[in-house]
């Protein structure tokens, strides 16, 4: 029987996968691996019924000496724990990504926002760069500083928008103006 595996490769969970595609994947030893019989993710390296992709034996046979109702699968396992310079989270599970409001600061940024619309659109990019890279708590802390920026742009999106509508307005009354002269 061949065994059947789960790996995660760039901030994505693969599986499961046969031996022979497990061959394919561009696995190092750092790569997170899971398969029954672990008890959580680990490092390829300290698998140690994946040792044979790394010295180039042939996949080994497991026996069936599993009942395959009681199997787990990865969801009921998790990740790795991450290490402290990915910014200290360490309970084992992936936290949820920061609420950010990306869409509203390009909004108010076209209305009139100007620089304070910039700035939380930055944050907010750095928000998702940082929790892609594992930095949660950093990433939390650039979603709050691009809320604050945001804050900021409403009322200035709100001046900005008051100031068009008054030149609109007496852009329109010079053309009502130019017009009865025509």
């Amino acid at each position: 029987m061949q065994r059947e595996y789960y790996v995660y490769i760039n901030k994505e969970q693969l599986g499961p996968v046969d031996g022979e595609k497990l061959k394919e994947l561009d696995l190092t030893p750092d790569t997170l691996v899971w398969y029954d019989g672990l008890d959580e993710w680990v490092p390829a390296s300290e698998a140690p019924g994946i040792q044979w992709l790394f010295n180039g034996e042939p996949e080994p046979e497991i026996a069936d000496d599993t009942d395959t109702a009681l199997q787990r699968t990865p969801d009921e396992t998790s990740i790795a724990d991450e290490t402290e310079d990915t910014g200290a989270y360490n309970d084992g599970y992936l936290p949820e990504p920061p609420r950010t409001h990306i869409a509203w600061a390009v909004i108010l940024t076209i209305i009139g926002a100007g620089v304070f619309g910039i700035l939380a659109i930055v944050f907010y990019s750095v928000a998702k760069t940082r929790y892609n890279n594992g930095q949660y708590d950093l990433a939390e802390h650039s979603a709050g500083v691009g809320n604050r920026w945001l804050s900021w742009a409403v009322p200035f999106a709100i001046l900005g928008l008051l100031y068009t509508i008054f030149v609109f307005k007496d852009l329109m009354e010079s053309m009502d103006q130019l017009s009865s002269v025509w």
